[in-house]
């Protein structure tokens, strides 16, 4: 039970809170055990799926370890064929547990959605960035809503 608990809390706090209250000696082979457990520590991050569909981005994140992390910020950045910025928008992310997958969804702005001919999505998790591009298709921009653009361009009234 004692391990368990380390285990689910940061152990550089842990670590502190027990030099404060202990001797030389504990705190040497407790550096010893969380040094240990460390190692056991996988943090396999990824950018497992990306869907583009009525005007918004899904981006799955997937922890394939077994410890959680922070997905801070996940943006998307839209760019024409020669490489200039048409659009670059976002969202603040969440924990993402250790063995499962996140899916965060992003509203892509539908003007410059249909300019955009790339898309480059980063995501900023805990001094890591993962990254992915791909080639944008303006059928994917439009909402669905009626009165907005379909894939040929055109307005639909």
């Amino acid at each position: 039970m004692f391990f368990l608990l380390i285990r689910n809390i940061n152990l550089h706090i842990f670590q502190k809170i027990l030099i404060n209250n202990s001797n030389y000696t504990n705190v040497y082979y407790l550096n010893i055990i969380l040094n240990l457990l460390d190692v056991f520590h996988s943090s396999a991050r990824s950018i497992e799926k990306i869907e583009i569909s009525n005007g918004k981005i899904a981006v799955k994140v997937k922890n394939g370890g077994n410890k959680h992390f922070i997905a801070e910020n996940i943006s998307v950045l839209g760019s024409d064929s020669h490489g200039k910025e048409i659009f670059n928008t976002g969202t603040k992310g969440w924990y993402v547990l250790a063995g499962s997958a996140v899916t965060f969804e992003i509203e892509l702005p539908e003007e410059d959605c249909y300019k955009a001919d790339n898309v480059k999505v980063s995501v900023e998790a805990q001094g890591a960035t993962m990254g992915k591009d791909l080639v944008l298709d303006s059928s994917w921009c439009a909402s669905g809503k009626e009165g907005d653009r379909d894939s040929g361009g055109k307005t639909n009234r």
